[in-house]
């Protein structure tokens, strides 16, 4: 006893439907990407500020030390 197979066109409503939802989907991926993107140079950035600050407070030690 073979499968039955049944084949229907799809109607336009059902395209559309499939098509703004792969749209939805990228443009949430695109976002979400920009989103971790921006978070890791914050991120970057806070670092850097850390590590001006620690120097900023390092540096006179060291100079009070040499002299």
């Amino acid at each position: 006893m073979g499968a039955k197979i049944c084949l229907r066109q799809q109607t336009s409503e059902e395209v559309d439907a499939a098509e703004t939802l792969f749209e939805t989907r990228r443009s949430v991926g695109e976002r979400r990407d920009s989103f971790v993107t921006a978070e890791k140079q914050r991120q970057k950035q806070q670092e850097q500020q850390q590590q001006q600050m620690q120097d900023n407070v390092d540096t006179p030690r060291l100079q009070a030390a040499i002299e």
